[in-house]
């Protein structure tokens, strides 16, 4: 009875391997087409990050983490590191980090995007008001008191040049009541 289970081991034990084999050829295939459909508009790496962002939903954090970090060096790699859909990603991969209570990690990013969006966009961009305030977020999920002037800063600027009735106006703004009332009530 050892040696068939022994066997049935054996042929489990193959089987798995060869799955794996699989998987592998299969991911070496994906990624070569990914490099070449990058570089003619970047589809597949905008369907890796929802498939990412699925995972999250899903509470499946690991793949999710590691499925935003190999598409955010994707990204880098094949379209650089100031490319709107880099910078995207790597939001995404922030609002991840922040969501399983990496928070440092997701803040240090964020800046690091944040600041790229602000290069080539400026300080009133919608893109860059987003990243702002999704910083604001972190900081906030952080427990960081200095959110709430983030917030301000971003309300200001998002009023400014979105308008009042702008819907990432009104976002920023309930955000920053949900802020200031946290921070009230731990006073």
């Amino acid at each position: 009875m050892i040696d068939v289970t022994l066997f049935e081991s054996d042929r489990k034990i193959k089987a798995l391997v060869e799955l794996i084999d699989a998987e592998e050829r299969r991911e070496h295939a994906i990624r070569s087409d990914l490099a070449r459909e990058a570089l003619d508009g970047g589809e597949p790496l905008v369907v890796t990050d929802q498939l990412a962002a699925a995972y999250l939903f899903a509470a499946r954090h690991d793949n999710a983490l590691n499925l935003h970090e190999q598409n955010v060096a994707e990204c880098r790699e094949l379209l650089g590191p100031d490319h709107p859909l880099t910078l995207h990603c790597q939001d995404n991969l922030a609002t991840a980090l922040s969501l399983v209570e990496r928070h440092d990690e997701a803040i240090t990013l964020q800046e690091e995007t944040l600041a790229a969006y602000r290069r080539p966009l400026g300080e009133d961009h919608p893109d860059t008001l987003t990243c702002q305030s999704n910083l604001a977020w972190f900081l906030f999920n952080a427990g960081r008191e200095e959110c709430i002037a983030l917030y301000e800063q971003t309300l200001a600027a998002c009023t400014e040049a979105l308008g009042p009735d702008d819907m990432l106006t009104e976002t920023v703004a309930e955000f920053l009541e949900t802020a200031r009332e946290y921070v009230d009530d731990e006073d």
